[in-house]
Parts: structure tokens; C-alpha cells; sequence
């Protein structure tokens, strides 16, 4: 704000010109014209205190009723979404599927590692062993326990993956990935049914479906799959 304009001694507050609209800064000022008499005492539109008392009075102004109701609904929703959203799930690609599976079983998210396989394995759940930060785990094939097709690329199913490690009291388990895309929280409420797609695929190992980013994620049954694996693999 501008200090008042001192002639022969006496303050002389800055004056809009009669028949100068609201905003005069736009039309006799530093953005109009240029003609407004008081621009040879304050320079600037800036410095004059009709500019700053404009610009005060924006804040100063009543909320419109429409745009309070508006807001008050708008953050209601968010509270109430933030208290429903109680679960935790890491969303990942395998295949030709987006599943996701309890955030609380993850140990790491690896990159690929050499596959050293077992000899005399049976069956195609157990692939082989990894070394994970000096330690030596089962690595499993997923996709094979939930039959989803795995495309190859260059001979290598998983050449651009990455290795999800998993724990669930003493087993820890590793296994491939196309593509992790990060955590996500949901409304356990909000689960639905798998469409056939992924029913077909996952079998009875999926809990249900939600939405993340316009695709259907099949949440997976962590008990269910961990189980499925000891078993195939003992």
C-alpha cells in the first residue's frame, strides 16, 4: 500500500478519477492508457492505495453460499474415503493379468536375479533357486500356480521384470513379475465379484475385484496361494 501523496504539508490520499470504473488500473492505469493524473505521484498502478484496497477487498469478500456447500460435500467425501480405504495391496502385472496381493506379505520388491535351477524338480511351480541378499530362496512360477500365459521375450518370460518376495510366518517365497506398479488402499467393502477373465485365470485363489487407474485388479487370497505353494512345491 501506498503511503498518501504530501502536498504543502497535508496528506492527500490518491483519488480515482470521476467516471473511472472499479478497475481502473485496467484502463487509465499502467495496463490501460496510461492517463490517470495519478500515475506522476505513485509510478505504478502498484504503489497507489485504490489498487491495494481493490485487492483486499477480494479476500475481504463474502463466500458465496453455493461454492461453502460446494467444498463442505467434497471434503466430506475425503474423510470418509480415507476412513473406509483400511487396506493395503501392492498391484503388480503378471501376464495378461493385474492382480494384487496384501501389502503386510511383502519382504521386497528385487530386481531379476540368476535362476539356478534344481535338478530332478517335478511339476512347473518350483523354477529354481535365487539369491537374495546372500540368502538362497525358492523361486516359484505364479503364473503357472493361477494359469496365466507368460509371453516370452527373447527366450525370457521376464527379461524386463521384477522379483516379488514375499513372507508369511517362516516361508519366504520369490517369485516373477512383469511390471510392479506400486501400493494402493481400497475399501475392503468395495470388492466385487472377478468378471470371467480373471475367474478363469486365478481360479479359486482371488477374494474379488477392485478399480485402480480404469483396469479390474483381481485381489488375490494370500492364505490361500501361500498354501497352494508349500504344497506344490514340498
Amino acid at each position: 500500500m501506498s503511503d498518501p501523496v504530501i502536498t504543502a504539508g497535508v496528506q492527500v490520499a490518491p483519488q480515482r478519477p470521476p467516471g473511472a470504473p472499479a478497475d481502473c488500473w485496467n484502463h487509465i492505469g499502467i495496463a490501460g492508457d496510461g492517463t490517470c493524473p495519478e500515475l506522476s505521484n505513485v509510478t505504478h498502478c502498484r504503489n497507489c492505495r485504490i489498487f491495494g484496497d481493490s485487492g483486499r477487498g477480494l479476500f475481504d469478500r463474502e463466500v458465496p453460499e453455493d461454492y461453502r456447500r460446494e467444498w463442505s460435500v467434497l471434503l466430506a467425501r475425503e474423510k470418509e474415503s480415507l476412513k473406509t480405504a483400511t487396506a493395503s495391496v501392492v498391484i503388480f502385472t503378471l501376464g495378461t493379468e493385474t492382480l494384487a496381493l496384501p501389502t503386510y506379505i511383502f519382504r521386497e520388491v528385487a530386481e531379476m536375479r540368476v535362476l539356478h535351477r534344481v535338478p530332478a524338480t517335478r511339476g512347473k511351480l518350483l523354477q529354481g533357486l535365487v539369491n537374495i541378499r546372500g540368502e538362497i530362496q525358492l523361486c516359484v512360477a505364479l503364473h503357472s500356480l493361477l494359469g496365466i500365459p507368460v509371453e516370452a521375450k527373447d527366450g525370457k518370460p521376464f527379461a524386463d521384470g521384477r522379483m516379488l518376495v514375499v513372507e508369511h510366518g517362516s516361508a519366504i517365497w520369490v517369485f516373477p513379475v512383469n511390471k510392479v506398479h506400486g501400493t494402493w488402499r481400497y475399501n475392503p467393502e468395495s470388492l466385487d465379484a472377478p468378471p470371467s477373465t480373471v475367474e478363469k485365470s486365478a481360479s479359486s485363489y482371488t477374494r474379488g475385484t477392485i478399480e485402480w487407474e480404469g483396469k479390474t485388479v483381481g485381489c488375490l487370497n494370500e492364505e490361500t496361494i501361500l498354501a497352494a505353494l508349500k504344497g506344490g512345491v514340498a
